[in-house]
Formats: C-alpha cells, structure tokens, sequence
C-alpha cells in the first residue's frame, strides 16, 4: 500500500498508508475529505490494526465479565418478581388442574387462624398472589407478596429456580415447598404449608390424574405427598429452565372453574373459630 505524501507538523513525511486510490491518509489536514467516509475508515483500521484490535479484545473481555456479572447476580438472587406469561385477563387461581373463581374476603384462599397462607387481587389489568412458606419451627423462608418474591439464602432452603413467569423453592430435604406459575389466564400455585399453633402440615398440588391433591399430615409428620417438580436441578447448571410449566398449562386447558366464597381454614386447631 502506498505512503501517504502529506508531512506532518515538524516537517516529516506521513508514514501512515494512503487511502487506495489517493496519495493521502484519513487526518483531515492531509486532504483525504473527498473520499468516502466508509474508504477513510478502512484506511484508519489499516493504519492502526494493532490498538484496533487491542481495544476490541479489551471491549469484549469488559463486555462477557459484565454479562457473566449480570448472569451471575441473577441465579444468585433473593428477590425477584412473577410476570404473567401471556397477556390474557387474569381470572383465576389454580391447583393442579383445579381452577377456583375467588370470591372469598380478600381473595383468601387458605388461612392460617387470622393469617392468610395463600390470596389474590386484581390489579391493574394482573392477577396479583401472595402466599408464605414456613418450616416446621414456623420460621419464614419464602414469601410471595404481590407477585413479587423473597426467599432466605441457604442452607434455609435447599435450592431454587425461576424464570419470569415461575418461581420454584426446594426445601431443606430437597422436596419441592412452593410453587407458582403464571400463566396468564390463570395462576397455578402448590405449596407445602405448616400452621403456626398445631404444626401440621398442609399440602396442596396437582395429582397424577389431573386434579388436586390436598395432603392434611400431623404434627411432626412429613407430608406423604410430594409436589412434582417444574424446573430443573441444580439450579447453578439449569437456571431458567423450566419445562414442566407446559405440563401445567395442560391442566388447566379448557377447565371449567369453580367458585369458592368460603375461606379454606387449613389449620385444625382453629378451623372452629374461623367460619367464614
């Protein structure tokens, strides 16, 4: 490739290449304005390939550490929120393939005494669930309010795994504790739940033939039912995926569902006091 013919300040020739075609190079006081833009920066990368690539590598390296960063922040996370997975009006709270039309106070689904376990509202066009999840020792390690999630970090828990639309918590043993995944139309939710006075322990989720499962255990007794697992584990080498969900939405396709006006009081040792 040609020298350009221009000198620089002091006098001396300019040893950058000339743009193909012309005796000059890319600066401007080397009279390169008549070449097209995309012809001077070719002849820019020419004449400094080296630092071009250098920058280029430094950018990408800077760019992968800053997504590896992002990523990892994200499977890492203790808080998140729940999105509806279609855009479809919210309608109606599921288990398994048991759709319920709320009509109870406050969207009350199960209670524990006076405090909810599991209840939704409508808000702003989204159907909006809360539920808690405690151990045996009636400690908090997970809470969905609003749609949007928190989770104690381990060992509390045993793992967990989400995406948008679903949030998914293994407990200690490494059996599924909650699960939600919304859908859109409806919001499917499963949990295992222990009441605060007796300690018994609730299950609720969605059977093999299709239906619901409602698993009612003593104190100091594991739930016989375990809930089926959406997501895949461990989550640190399955973030995100979730293929189960389509399971899911199978069970609910086409149900009719039913209206509930009566408070589901889970907890035996206050079942009489709470009519509702």
């Amino acid at each position: 490739m040609a020298q350009c013919v221009a000198v620089t300040k002091t006098g001396a020739r300019c040893r950058n290449n000339a743009i193909p075609g012309t005796k000059y190079c890319y600066v401007g006081s080397h009279g390169y304005q008549h070449k097209p833009f995309v012809a001077r920066l070719k002849n820019w990368f020419a004449n400094h390939w080296l630092g071009a690539a250098e920058l280029g590598v430094g950018t990408l390296a800077l760019l992968l550490i800053l997504i590896w960063r992002y990523q990892d922040q994200v499977q890492q996370a203790l808080s998140g929120i729940i999105e509806p997975l279609t855009s479809e009006y919210p309608k109606y709270l599921a288990v398994g393939g048991v759709l319920f039309d709320m009509h109870t106070e406050n969207g009350v689904l199960l209670e524990d005494g006076d405090e909810p376990l599991v209840s939704m509202r409508i808000a702003g066009g989204r159907m909006l669930v809360s539920a808690k999840m405690k151990n045996d020792q009636d400690d908090l390690v997970a809470e969905l309010k609003d749609n949007e999630w928190t989770h104690q970090p381990r060992p509390a828990i045993f793992d967990r795994n989400y995406n948008k639309n679903i949030l998914e918590i293994k407990d200690v043993a490494g059996r599924v504790a909650l699960q939600v995944v919304d859908l859109g139309e409806s919001v499917q939710i499963a949990g295992v739940f222990h009441c605060s006075k007796d300690h018994s322990t609730y299950a609720i989720g969605p059977a093999a033939d299709g239906g619901a499962v409602i698993d009612i255990s003593p104190p100091g007794m594991r739930a016989k039912y375990e809930i089926p697992a959406v997501c895949e584990y461990p989550s640190d080498q399955h973030f995100g995926s979730c293929p189960g969900s389509t399971r899911i939405a199978a069970l609910v396709k086409n149900r009719v569902a039913y209206p509930i006006r009566t408070i589901l009081q889970v907890c035996k040792a206050d079942a009489a006091n709470h009519r509702r």
